[in-house]
């Protein structure tokens, strides 16, 4: 089976800390994967995609759980993307990501391999996750806003919608 790249999509939440984290933005930001495949046999599963950390887009700011797509500026957005490609994934080409049922999803980033715990669920030819990620795990250096007022918390929350299609 191979991933239907036009569905299949990703989203990553992240959450300020700090003494002035009220100031800063929670953000939701959204990727498409570049390639992926999954198989079957004798009822256990295993894929493979890659991502582009350039195709990672701003969606919004979120207030809690709510998205608010109104906040930004356009060169707001532009200047998170930019840092977050250049800084914080340290310009990688590309994110690996394997999966297997019997274990807990593989981040391979730049050399560096994080697990990330999910719960999936299968309805028919979608496959829903969701779980948290540790920058640190993947060798991220922690995000600083202006002056060290606030931090990312080291979690981001994943949230993986992956739609298969018949090779």
């Amino acid at each position: 089976m191979r991933l239907d790249l036009d569905r299949s999509r990703y989203v990553l939440r992240t959450r300020a800390k700090g003494l002035l984290s009220a100031l800063a933005h929670d953000l939701e930001l959204e990727g498409r994967f570049a390639s992926g495949e999954a198989k079957e046999e004798g009822g256990k599963w295993s894929g493979r995609a890659k991502v582009r950390p350039s195709d990672l887009r701003v969606v919004g700011v979120l207030h809690k759980d709510k998205l608010d797509t109104t906040v930004l500026s356009a060169s707001d957005v532009r200047e998170i993307e930019r840092r977050m490609r250049d800084d914080t994934l340290k310009g990688a080409a590309e994110v690996e990501i394997v999966a297997r049922s019997t274990d807990d999803l593989e981040i391979v980033l730049a050399g560096h391999k994080s697990k990330l715990r999910l719960s999936p669920r299968v309805a028919g030819d979608a496959v829903t996750a969701r779980g948290t990620l540790s920058m640190k795990a993947l060798g991220l250096a922690e995000i600083k806003g202006p002056l060290g007022a606030f931090t990312v918390k080291d979690e981001i929350e994943v949230e993986v919608q992956a739609w298969l299609l018949p090779d």
